[in-house]
């Protein structure tokens, strides 16, 4: 159980309107008469369905409602009643329970000493300066709060030391070193200016000095780039040409053997094929030249340390090509060869492309002439370039508007002619008014179509008399006392007002009043004991938040795990 305050209402007893499945353990009952009064009417409470019934009863909470519709929590009582089916009209009633006794003392344990004396704090309140048990079901003291939080906030020292240890480690071109003595951290970047690189380090950085430097001497001069195209066709085996790299003037002669032959060709036309090889072909940073006087080939190679950028004038050549002879549409551009500069000129943009005033007015004053209208009349006067709008008279007496005689014409005559039902319609012509007249049952014949519908049924605990000369219906419950719920002998009942306006609840078996109960339940001296003799053999289960009252005798032969409160009452 947990401790929450449950409600109950005295008397309270309805029946179900809708049939209820044996499944589902949380359902919403629909009944024929919703708890009333407050706090009655409020959650949660417990009710009985089909108390009458050994074989049916079952016990529910109620844990929210709206009107007759309740939402319950089914078999809350697993060893008093079951998940049964129950059928329209079933017995809803409210009566005194254990799970209202047991959630009353459960509010009581929480809160108050055995003796009644004081308020329990044991186990509400912890002063822990660690809080290691982590409750989640007390409270903590202030002291703890603060010498928790407190020793949870480093010093100054202790973040120098966090953030410190954070960055000793391996870091990339980076070193960074936490000095504990002053609780800085210095960053050192690592750098060597080498101008020949000679210590190739893939961990340092290099100045922008040495790596100028180092480009700068690697570069290849004129000399060096002849000496290395020369070595090139030197040494090499050639068939039939002959090339010899001439260091002194940076050329390299290419010389073919004479093919004077019967079978060959002759050398002036080995040197014309060759030479119409080398003639008018595209060569890069190299001039080619057959000399057919002496059938030689002069080839050379250019500067290699010679500007091959193009100059100034060709690049604005090039760029006031793109922009002279292009399409630009209100902006004229201009390539100025003298001084190398580039003129754009943007149109006046109040020019003719604009509509003028006049041109706009004609538009407008076109929208509107010509058009259909209603009740106005459009007018463009082109000599001063205004519209004139004139709204028509609304008051005037037109052709359009229908008088009040042709109003209550036409209205009459959709009620005249028609089909009603139960209803008569007449259209004064002469003051302009409709007749309308009921003409249904009267009240006699309503009355007696009533009593008929309850006259001659068949009525199971109930007698209904229709009495025609007052036209009233009178309902008589067989068997029912307003005062007491009573058994076939009549020596077993529940009595609700055994003395006028008593305000008692009695309990009666085998004749016998066993106990009343008001404000409290109180046993009579006939009234026995609270009895209670089982056999636990499954698992059961008491929760932190829960605490169990069990009466003895009672034999354990499956498992009990107690994490609230279990009592046992058991005298011998």
């Amino acid at each position: 159980m947990t401790a929450q305050k449950t409600l109950l209402q005295n008397a309270y007893e309805t029946t179900l309107a809708q049939a209820v499945t044996a499944s589902g353990s949380d359902v919403t009952l629909v009944v024929n008469a919703a708890p009333n009064g407050s706090p009655s009417a409020s959650v949660p409470m417990y009710l009985v369905v089909d108390p009458d019934s050994d074989a049916s009863r079952e016990y529910v909470k109620v844990t929210s409602n709206s009107g007759v519709n309740l939402t319950v929590t089914r078999n809350i009582d697993t060893v008093s009643g079951a998940l049964n089916a129950h059928a329209i009209g079933a017995k809803v009633r409210m009566v005194a329970m254990k799970q209202h006794f047991d959630d009353l003392n459960e509010r009581v344990d929480k809160i108050i000493n055995d003796d009644g004396s004081a308020v329990v704090t044991t186990g509400v309140v912890k002063d822990e300066d660690d809080m290691t048990s982590n409750s989640a079901t007390h409270l903590a003291t202030q002291q703890s709060i603060k010498a928790y939080v407190d020793a949870q906030v480093g010093t100054q020292e202790e973040v120098e030391d966090v953030v410190g240890g954070m960055l000793d480690g391996d870091e990339t071109f980076i070193t960074v070193a936490y000095d504990d003595t002053d609780g800085n951290i210095d960053f050192t970047v690592p750098v060597k200016d080498e101008d020949d690189m000679t210590s190739n380090s893939n961990t340092h950085l290099a100045t922008q000095q040495s790596i100028k430097a180092y480009v700068d001497d690697i570069a290849q001069t004129a000399e060096e780039v002849q000496d290395i195209v020369g070595a090139m066709f030197s040494g090499n085996t050639e068939t039939r040409v002959t090339v010899t790299y001439d260091d002194s003037d940076g050329t390299i002669d290419v010389v073919v053997d004479d093919l004077n032959t019967d079978t060959q060709l002759t050398t002036e036309q080995v040197q014309d094929i060759v030479g119409a090889m080398f003639s008018s072909n595209t060569e890069t940073r190299i001039a080619a030249t057959y000399e057919d006087g002496d059938g030689t080939i002069d080839l050379v190679v250019d500067d290699m340390t010679a500007n091959t950028q193009l100059t100034t004038e060709e690049v604005q050549d090039i760029v006031g090509g793109m922009l002279t002879g292009n399409t630009e549409t209100r902006i004229s551009v201009t390539y100025e060869d003298g001084d190398g500069t580039i003129d754009f000129v943007v149109d006046d943009l109040n020019t003719d492309t604009q509509l003028t005033t006049e041109q706009v007015q004609d538009i407008v004053g076109a929208m509107f002439s010509g058009n259909t209208e209603t009740r106005i009349s459009a007018s463009y006067e082109d000599g001063d370039g205004t519209i004139d709008l004139v709204v028509d008279d609304m008051t005037a007496d037109t052709n359009t508007q229908l008088s009040t005689e042709e109003v209550q014409d036409i209205v009459g005559a959709m009620f005249t002619g028609n089909t009603e039902t139960n209803i008569t319609v007449t259209y004064e012509d002469s003051d302009g008014t409709i007749d309308l007249v009921a003409t249904g049952n009267t009240t006699e014949q309503i009355q007696d179509i009533v009593g008929a519908m309850f006259s001659s049924n068949t009525e199971t605990g109930i007698t209904a008399t229709y009495e025609d000369s007052d036209g009233t219906i009178d309902l008589v419950v067989s068997g029912v006392d307003a005062t007491q719920i009573v058994d076939a002998d009549g020596d077993t009942k529940i009595q609700v007002e055994e003395a006028s306006d008593e305000d008692k609840i009695r309990f009666d078996t085998a004749g016998t009043e066993r106990a009343v109960m008001n404000s409290t339940l109180a046993l009579t001296t006939n009234g026995g004991l609270f009895q209670h003799n089982q056999t636990q053999a499954g698992t059961f289960t008491i929760a932190s938040t829960e605490g169990t009252v069990v009466a003895g005798p009672i034999t354990i032969t499956g498992t009990v795990t107690n994490a609230g409160t279990m009592v046992i009452l058991w005298v011998r």
